[in-house]
C-alpha cells in the first residue's frame, strides 16, 4: 500500500523573507549553469546555496560544498529564516501555467510524506533509467543535510478524482499562503490542508495506489539508499522512522491538468561523422522531407502531425535545413530488438531515437552521457547547433501518458530522458527535515 502521512514543514519565514521569488529555484537539475550566478545574488538565504553549492581548491572530504550546506541549512533555522510549520499538512499545490501556443491549464496536486519502498514490492515504480553520479552527488548531500529539500513528482490513477475533490472543497475559501511567478510565468500557489478527517479519508483512497514516480527518481532512489544506512546505524524499531519517508508531490495522472512535454537532444558530432554519409544511411530506414530554415514553424507543426500517424523525427545541423524523419517500417527496430524488455519498449520513439539514430547511426554509446545535451525548447536546440557548429539537434514527439504507464505496468523502464512533465515543482516551497 501507497502509505502518505501529513508532516510539519520547513518553510521560509515570510517575516524575514519579504519577497519568496528571491529565495526560491526550479529543481537543481534544470537550472541551466549560466544562471547559477543569477541565483547566488538574488539572495544570500536563496536555496542554491544548499542545492548546487560551489567547489573550492581547499576542499577535502570533511569540508565541501556539502558540509557548507548543511552549515547553511542548519544556521537558517536557528536564525529563525527557516521555520518549522506548527501542526501536520498536506501541502496542496497548484500550479496555472500555459504551453507556448496553448489554452492556461492548472494543474494539481499535494506534498505528503510518503513510506519509502523498495521497487520490487510493486507499490512505488520508477519509469525511466538513472544516472549514477547524479545519485552519488545527492546522496553527500542528504547525509550531511538530514532533509529533502525538494518533492518527487509522482503520479498516481484516480479516474473519479476523489482525493482532488476533497481537498478543494476543504481549500474552497482560504487563499493560499504562498502564490509566486517562475521565469516561464507559471503561478504556482500552495495551501496546507491539514483537517483531520479528512486526511484520514484521502490515506484510505492513497492506499491501494500504485505510484510512478515522474521527476526525482535520483532523489528517490537515494533516500531508499540513506534509509538502509541509517537503519543500519540506528539499529531495529518498533515502528516507521522520520528516514523511513520521502517527502512526494503526488498528482493525479487522469487530471486534465496534466502534460508532458518532448526532451529533445543536441548531440555533439562525433569526431570521425561526415554529415554526408550520415544522411545517406538515414535513408536506409527514414522517409526524408527537407524544410528549408525559413519554414521552422511548418517543419514543427509536420513533426507533430506525422507522429500521429507513425513514429517520427526532426533532425537540424546547421545547414540551413530542418530533416522530417519518418520511419519506413517498424521492422527496422528488429536490428536491435532483444528479450530483455517487452515488445512495447522497442516501439516508443524515445528508443528508436536511440538505438537507432544516436547509438547506431551516431556510433555513441550509452556511457556517452557527456556528448548529449537534453532540452524540452525548441529554440534552444536551434540555437546551441548554431552556436555550437559541431552539434546537431534530434527532435520527437512527446510520450504519451498511457505508452507510460503501459511501460511501468510491465515492470520496464523507459530509456533516460523520455519525458519532461512541465511546469516543474519548484524547489524552496517546502523542505522535510527528518532528524
Amino acid at each position: 500500500m501507497a502509505g502518505i502521512i501529513p508532516f510539519k514543514g520547513i518553510l521560509y519565514n515570510r517575516e524575514m523573507i519579504k519577497n519568496l521569488e528571491d529565495v526560491i529555484t526550479p529543481p537543481y537539475d534544470v537550472i541551466p549553469k549560466e544562471d547559477y550566478k543569477k541565483y547566488y545574488q538574488k539572495h544570500h538565504n536563496n536555496i542554491i546555496h544548499i542545492i548546487l553549492g560551489k567547489d573550492y581548491p581547499h576542499d577535502s572530504n570533511k569540508y565541501n560544498k556539502f558540509t557548507r550546506a548543511a552549515e547553511h541549512f542548519n544556521q537558517w533555522i536557528k536564525e529563525g529564516i527557516l521555520e518549522r510549520d506548527g501542526r501536520p499538512s498536506l501541502y496542496v499545490y497548484h500550479q496555472k501555467y500555459r504551453i507556448k501556443g496553448g489554452k492556461e491549464k492548472t494543474r494539481k496536486g499535494f506534498i505528503a510524506l510518503i513510506k519509502l519502498e523498495d521497487y520490487k514490492k510493486g507499490i512505488v515504480f520508477p519509469h525511466e533509467e538513472t544516472f549514477s553520479k547524479t545519485k552519488k552527488s545527492l546522496m553527500f548531500l542528504k547525509k550531511a543535510c538530514r532533509a529533502n529539500l525538494s518533492p518527487i513528482f509522482s503520479l498516481y490513477s484516480e479516474p473519479e478524482n476523489k482525493i482532488n475533490n476533497i481537498i478543494e472543497e476543504g481549500i474552497a475559501k482560504k487563499p493560499p499562503f504562498i502564490n509566486v511567478f517562475d521565469n516561464n510565468s507559471t503561478e504556482h500557489l500552495m495551501w496546507r490542508y491539514s483537517d483531520p478527517a479528512g486526511i484520514e479519508t484521502i490515506k484510505e483512497l492513497m492506499s491501494d495506489k500504485k505510484v510512478i514516480i515522474a521527476d526525482g527518481h535520483h532523489r528517490y532512489e537515494t533516500a531508499l539508499a540513506l534509509r538502509n544506512i541509517l537503519r543500519r546505524e540506528k539499529g531495529a524499531a518498533d515502528g516507521p522512522r522520520p528516514h523511513d519517508y520521502v517527502m512526494m508531490y503526488l498528482t493525479n495522472m487522469d487530471d486534465k491538468g496534466l502534460s508532458i512535454l518532448p526532451t529533445h537532444r543536441i548531440v555533439t558530432k562525433p569526431k570521425t561523422m561526415e554529415m554526408r554519409f550520415f544522411m545517406k544511411s538515414l535513408k536506409s530506414s527514414f522517409n526524408i522531407e527537407t524544410f528549408d530554415c525559413n519554414e521552422k514553424k511548418e517543419f514543427f507543426k509536420s513533426l507533430k502531425k506525422r507522429g500521429k500517424e507513425g513514429k517520427a523525427f526532426g533532425l537540424f545541423s546547421g545547414d540551413q535545413n530542418f530533416y522530417l524523419l519518418t520511419l519506413k517500417d517498424q521492422t527496422v527496430m528488429e536490428n536491435y530488438r532483444d528479450n530483455s524488455r517487452p515488445a512495447e519498449w522497442w516501439n516508443l520513439d524515445v528508443t528508436i531515437l536511440q538505438k537507432a539514430l544516436i547509438e547506431d547511426m551516431l556510433g555513441l554509446k550509452k556511457s556517452d552521457e557527456e556528448s548529449i545535451f537534453y532540452t524540452h525548447d525548441e529554440d534552444e536546440a536551434v540555437r546551441r547547433v548554431e552556436e555550437g557548429g559541431d552539434s546537431l539537434a534530434l527532435f520527437l514527439n512527446q510520450t504519451k501518458i498511457k505508452d507510460l504507464q503501459k511501460i511501468v505496468s510491465l515492470g520496464a523502464k523507459m530509456p533516460q530522458k523520455s519525458t519532461f512533465f512541465f511546469p516543474k515543482l519548484l524547489t524552496g516551497l517546502v523542505i522535510n527535515k527528518f532528524e
